[in-house]
């Protein structure tokens, strides 16, 4: 088995899936009161998720910041694959250099060369995140400052912050 993964910047993950739950009723808080919700809203969560079968709403829909630690998600992912097994890219630079990316897949997949199906945008947001203040995505980066360091030690690329 072979285990692809895109990372986006974590920064703008967190804030486009705020957004997202916003949009789809999920969330009623501002951005920084949700932010700093999501430590009590996800308490218990990983009880509740270690039974099988379980879900937990928050983990689904509130899991902003925590979800944005990518090493630690890695990380479970090395334990049962080895790293030939695994691909890991940057989701900017597929949608900025699809056909590269796509002929790195391929490769790594080890299939002879193929068009790149038509891809359909999903969850687009609405430009809502041109309003989020400076200072948020100052802190989230300083959050995310040890998650950038892994990707970038780890996998080469980084998100330019």
């Amino acid at each position: 088995m072979k285990i692809v993964i895109l990372l986006r910047d974590p920064v703008e993950r967190a804030i486009s899936q705020y957004f997202h739950a916003v949009r789809h009723g999920f969330e009623d808080l501002g951005i920084n009161e949700a932010f700093y919700a999501e430590k009590l809203r996800l308490e218990g969560a990983s009880s509740v998720l270690s039974q099988p079968g379980a879900q937990h709403f928050s983990h689904q829909k509130h899991s902003y910041i925590s979800r944005g630690f990518y090493e630690m998600q890695i990380m479970k992912y090395k334990t049962f694959f080895p790293d030939n097994n695994i691909f890991i890219a940057k989701s900017e630079d597929f949608y900025e250099n699809t056909q590269l990316i796509w002929a790195n897949l391929l490769n790594f997949l080890e299939v002879d060369p193929m068009p790149l199906p038509g891809l359909m945008p999903a969850n687009a947001g609405k430009g809502e995140k041109v309003n989020v203040p400076m200072n948020i995505r100052v802190e989230l980066k300083k959050l995310f400052a040890d998650t950038a360091d892994f990707v970038n030690t780890s996998y080469g690329f980084s998100w330019g912050w």
